[in-house]
């Protein structure tokens, strides 16, 4: 089963969504520079950046971030926290939080 979060920011239930980290522009222009140097200098310039870019891409793909669907923040916590559920109940939730959730997720 899922686990369901709830944002500390907006409020909003979700199950959150990945994000890639980095930036896809910083990691072409990196690989950009890095064959810029290996086409006009020549390969001991161009290996430091090509390692670079290399390790950047390959941390920029490895790593997700998981965010709050409704404000794009990564602020979840899980609902079954203690935070969670003082969230939960101070949002509207009251003691009957998994009602509440369901009722949000529909967009009620």
């Amino acid at each position: 089963m899922k686990t369901q979060y709830i944002c500390t920011s907006c409020h909003s239930p979700s199950y959150g969504a990945e994000k890639t980290r980095g930036s896809g522009k910083l990691a072409v222009g990196l690989w950009g520079v890095g064959l810029f140097f290996l086409l006009l200098l020549g390969p001991l310039w161009a290996i430091p950046v090509l390692i670079i870019a290399l390790v950047y891409t390959i941390w920029m793909f490895a790593s997700k971030a998981l965010i709050c669907p409704s404000c794009g923040k990564p602020d979840l916590v899980s609902t079954d926290s203690p935070v969670g559920m003082e969230i939960t109940k101070s949002a509207g939730g009251g003691d009957d939080r998994e009602n509440w959730i369901k009722e949000l997720e529909r967009g009620g």
